[in-house]
């Protein structure tokens, strides 16, 4: 069974998770509370953010992908905005965070290849509606045969 996946409404979701977690960084909030859930939740986003990305590069033929990209590539920037918060911020010079630091440089950096992956997409067309409608041969061949059968 296929899986339908409601980009649009994650791709929002993921976005209000992001505002959320910057609004957290600009607060001064005690990590030894909140330090899990924010490393956890960041990269949740960027995780997700990757998986959906990759379902879209796949799904070349899908309905409203260049929206969709343009969506991704928003949340994207946002999230990469809120990664270099992060690191501006005095959270980042923390005992609690040191640890995380370089594994978070390398999210952001992947997620700047990717914002220059999808906007390449954009840019070139890579993603062009198909032309002309094609029939399979098992279509054509239900659609004679039902021709027949009523004709």
């Amino acid at each position: 069974m296929p899986v339908r996946i409601h980009y649009e409404d994650d791709i929002f979701f993921l976005q209000a998770m992001i505002k959320t977690l910057k609004a957290a960084t600009e607060l001064d909030i005690d990590l030894e509370f909140f330090k899990d859930k924010l490393i956890e939740d960041t990269f949740f986003i960027d995780s997700t953010l990757l998986r959906i990305f990759g379902s879209l590069k796949e799904n070349q033929q899908l309905l409203n992908r260049k929206q969709y990209l343009r969506s991704v590539l928003r949340a994207k920037n946002v999230f990469v905005e809120f990664l270099q918060s992060l690191f501006d911020s005095p959270l980042a010079h923390t005992e609690e965070l040191a640890p995380y630091i370089s594994k978070l440089r390398a999210c952001q950096e992947s997620n700047e290849q990717d914002i220059r992956e999808i906007q390449d997409i954009l840019q070139t067309g890579y993603d062009r509606e198909p032309q002309e409608d094609v029939v399979s041969q098992e279509e054509f061949r239900w659609l004679l045969e039902d021709e027949d059968n009523n004709g």
